[in-house]
């Protein structure tokens, strides 16, 4: 095809993706974190349950244990927190 391609065919730069926090109680250090996590993890990975674990993971790596993070459009949860009972004498 002359036009000094190997296949002819032109491909495209990723683009970046447009990130939206919604209602987040997070440090402006931690939102940014979070927009380059899911970036990268959306780069990474195309099943939703892989995209949330890679975020989680980082989380958990550097701020230490116990995030939770939910990917997709379609999804139910229900939180039960139980504190344990102080005794009172």
């Amino acid at each position: 095809m002359g036009d000094g391609s190997e296949s002819g065919v032109a491909t495209a730069q990723p683009k970046e993706l447009d990130v939206i926090l919604k209602g987040v109680d997070m440090t402006d250090e931690m939102r940014s974190h979070a927009c380059a996590c899911a970036r990268a993890a959306f780069q990474e990975h195309t099943v939703e349950k892989n995209i949330a674990e890679y975020i989680k993971k980082e989380f958990d790596a550097k701020y230490g244990q116990s995030w939770h993070c939910i990917v997709g459009r379609n999804f139910g949860t229900r939180i039960i927190l139980v504190l344990p009972s102080s005794s009172c004498a």
